[in-house]
């Protein structure tokens, strides 16, 4: 089984250039990512006239999941997280 250590080297290898920073393509994908997994907006998916769906909600929440696993294994700071968001929010 892959130890939590190996796991954070893996993704310092797909992510990160010799330069220490991400990557151009990393960047790019995880602003995709980020904007599919919804960490710009509430995990409550509400439905007019219907009122909150619970069902969706916890597939929202799933996927808000796998981006805050992929934020804490690249362990990407508060200040770049906002400015990723921004980046979404903008188009």
């Amino acid at each position: 089984m892959t130890t939590p250590e190996q796991l954070q080297a893996y993704c310092r290898d797909l992510f990160y250039g010799s330069d220490g920073q991400l990557t151009v393509p990393a960047e790019e994908f995880l602003r995709d990512l980020f904007a599919f997994c919804g960490t710009n907006r509430s995990a409550a998916v509400v439905i007019p006239e219907k009122g909150v769906d619970p069902y969706a909600s916890m597939v929202q929440a799933g996927r808000q999941e796998v981006a805050l696993r992929i934020i804490e294994l690249l362990h990407l700071d508060r200040s770049y997280i906002t400015n990723l968001r921004r980046k979404i929010h903008d188009g």
